[in-house]
């Protein structure tokens, strides 16, 4: 390994389990079809795993009490990306307790919209607000959040 100079570096990514889009790597750097292939991963086509056409055969009700059980054997169409989903029991079951409504958008785009809300992943030099002491933090400068260092911070809050 030494001789081919494989020593030391990652598995090939010829060699990955899963295609680059189906995993969390693609939420922290997302690359297109043509990217990802060119790097040698694998890219996965996203098909529609329910049978029949991609038309929904069902419109959500506006209020999580008005849902019956069979609704988790219809598809919904989401308003993101039109892509049919269904909702399984378990989910029907979770939102009924916390009284929430049924989701409008399929699972993906509901991820893709938590990702979208993080702070991107990238460090700025800012001063602690308190005793001015440089320090790297993901909010930018620009935004209005007030950033502590670690010993003002424990401070404020204990």
């Amino acid at each position: 390994m030494k001789s081919t100079g494989e020593w030391g570096q990652f598995f090939p990514a010829s060699l990955a389990l899963f295609p680059y889009n189906e995993t969390v790597a693609a939420d922290h750097r997302e690359m297109t079809k043509e990217e990802a292939t060119g790097l040698g991963y694998t890219w996965a086509e996203r098909e529609d795993d329910l049978e029949g056409t991609t038309e929904a055969s069902f419109t959500p009700p506006s209020t999580i009490a008005e849902a019956q059980d069979d609704c988790t054997e219809k598809r919904l169409s989401c308003t993101g990306c039109k892509h049919p989903f269904k909702i399984t029991m378990q989910e029907l079951s979770l939102l009924r307790r916390k009284n929430l409504p049924l989701p409008t958008e399929c699972f993906l785009c509901r991820h893709r919209a938590r990702m979208a809300r993080r702070n991107p992943r990238k460090l700025y030099d800012r001063k602690c607000e308190n005793c001015r002491k440089g320090i790297e933090t993901t909010y930018s400068p620009e935004r209005p959040e007030k950033v502590f260092c670690e010993e003002c911070y424990v401070k404020t809050v204990y």
